[in-house]
């Protein structure tokens, strides 16, 4: 029996992992508080991260791209995040931790960006009746607590969790971390690490963009 070519077609998430303990430990906790007030059916899997990368992408070309991901990924150098307060979106009622300086994280999303040409690319699925369009997240910068809440519960917690003022440790950002996913409502599987190993040149990455 032939395979159908769309079952060869996956989706890929890209994310900046945020290490455990300190703002990953308190992230947890705000997302579990929203959860236990929610009478939705929700994910109980909940994972802080920053996106940096969501798309579409044959398998056939898997190889390639984790090839062209760990180029860029080798010539970066850890860096530090710092986080700017509780905010809100009111479109998915998403609640959600700001992020200070976003220059870091644009510019290696940007590096990615060029890198991918021709590899990424919009796929239009005939199964799911839609279009899979890359997302390389370069403007929406922000690692979310908790999203499509009911709207009632959106205002009351983004509301409360303003009032408490919470701060947040800042953290280092060392690695990346590649999941992958067949398309539709599955879940997502960890296929692939990028240690950040700073062995470029490029003084805008090793240099004055990173400094503390």
């Amino acid at each position: 029996m032939e395979q159908d070519p769309e079952d060869r077609m996956f989706e890929y998430l890209l994310v900046f992992n945020i290490p455990k303990g300190g703002f990953y430990d308190k992230a947890v906790s705000l997302n579990m508080r929203i959860q236990e007030q929610s009478v939705l059916e929700r994910d109980k899997r909940y994972y802080p991260h920053l996106t940096a990368i969501l798309t579409c992408l044959n398998e056939s070309k898997e190889s390639q791209f984790i090839r062209f991901l760990r180029d860029v990924t080798d010539s970066i150098s850890p860096f530090n995040v710092t986080l700017s307060g509780i905010k809100g979106f009111d479109y998915n009622s998403v609640i959600y931790v700001d992020i200070e300086d976003k220059k870091p994280v644009k510019a290696i999303v940007e590096k990615l960006k060029t890198k991918l040409n021709g590899i990424v690319k919009p796929y239009k699925s005939v199964k799911y009746n839609r279009t899979f369009e890359p997302r390389f997240m370069k403007d929406d910068l922000h690692i979310t607590i908790e999203k499509h809440l009911e709207k009632i519960l959106y205002d009351c917690f983004l509301t409360l969790l303003k009032s408490e003022n919470h701060t947040f440790e800042n953290f280092m950002i060392e690695q990346m971390i590649l999941f992958k996913k067949p398309l539709g409502p599955y879940k997502n599987q960890k296929i692939a690490v990028f240690k950040f190993l700073g062995k470029s040149g490029d003084e805008y990455i090793q240099g004055s963009l990173f400094d503390r």
